[in-house]
């Protein structure tokens, strides 16, 4: 799981990609076995211009099992929406939005997830 906070930008989002890039290449992790959940809810601002989100979305998705979107309606929604709709017109795959964790966690079929913290060394 992927958990964001505060204003996103730009650079989070390349900084996000980077990390999970970083966590595919260790040792035994399989990206066809990983799920994606990237919780975004306690983000207060997103400040990823349209056109950033465009040009990533057009991108092929770094995971190739499931992906999960947390952003609750009164504040991502309209960025993973748009994420969503690119992801799915370039890689005929979309994540999907959840409105919070606890959705995400019924679409991922997860009862009580124990998360572990990667080291980012």
């Amino acid at each position: 799981m992927a958990e964001v906070s505060g204003i996103f930008s730009s650079h989070d989002l390349a900084e996000l990609d980077a990390a999970v890039i970083r966590f595919l290449s260790r040792d035994g992790v399989g990206d066809d076995e990983v799920h994606g959940l990237y919780d975004f809810s306690a983000v207060t601002a997103f400040a990823v211009p349209g056109s950033r989100v465009a040009e990533r979305g057009q991108l092929p998705p770094i995971l190739r099992g499931r992906r999960v979107l947390v952003a609750p309606p009164d504040s991502g929604e309209g960025f993973a929406a748009e994420y969503r709709a690119h992801q799915r017109s370039v890689a005929n795959s979309e994540p999907v939005v959840a409105p919070s964790r606890a959705e995400a966690y019924r679409v991922l079929a997860l009862e009580a997830p124990l998360f572990e913290l990667v080291d980012e060394a």
